[in-house]
């Protein structure tokens, strides 16, 4: 006789528990919603970070998303993943703070470049600041493109229900980003050795 075990589901970016968190949200578990805020919060923290490209409207656009979860997670179909549905929300708050304070989402960032914290530190570390600095220079849509695609794994096809627009408008971000970011990267190595 041969024992089977049973297979447990797999659910290694906790896709599996934010939706059953969600659901219960839905029926209006708090608890549950605060499972949810503390499972995603680190992430939608460094995205809008990286959205924003601002730290002082992170906080208030991060407690305008969590609102807007918990008044409207019955919204949420389970037609994509629970973490891609929170990200939209977010996403749009992120937007939303910018127009409000008279920013252009779809303008290149600041021009101002943050000096390296130390002058020797290693190689690594100078391309990861001239990264970091690069894309803050991007336009808030392309930075959110990228941040999504290579940052948090999200397919295009995600990406662009995240962002509300179709597959094709997602591609052509990242292919403006990748264009501005080349000569941005080698510009900023230049500058950084």
């Amino acid at each position: 006789m041969q024992y089977r075990s049973q297979q447990v589901p797999r659910d290694p970016d906790g896709e599996l528990a934010a939706a059953a968190c969600l659901r219960a949200v839905a029926a209006g578990d708090a608890a549950a919603f605060e499972q949810l805020y503390r499972a995603l919060y680190p992430r939608l923290f460094r995205f809008v970070l990286r959205v924003l490209g601002r730290l002082d409207l992170v906080e208030d656009v991060l407690s305008e998303t969590m609102l807007a979860v918990w008044r409207g997670a019955s919204g949420f179909c389970g037609g994509a993943r629970a973490s891609a549905w929170v990200f939209g929300i977010a996403y749009h708050k992120a937007m939303q703070a910018l127009r409000q304070r008279g920013v252009d989402p779809h303008r290149e960032g600041d021009d101002a470049v943050e000096a390296s914290s130390a002058e020797d530190a290693a190689d690594v570390a100078a391309l990861q600041q001239s990264l970091r600095n690069a894309l803050a220079r991007l336009p808030a849509d392309q930075r959110a493109a990228l941040e999504l695609t290579f940052f948090h794994g999200y397919s295009c096809e995600e990406v662009a229900a995240i962002l509300g627009c179709p597959t094709g408008t997602v591609k052509s971000r990242m292919f403006q980003a990748r264009a501005r970011l080349r000569p941005l990267l080698a510009r900023l190595h230049a500058e950084s050795t």
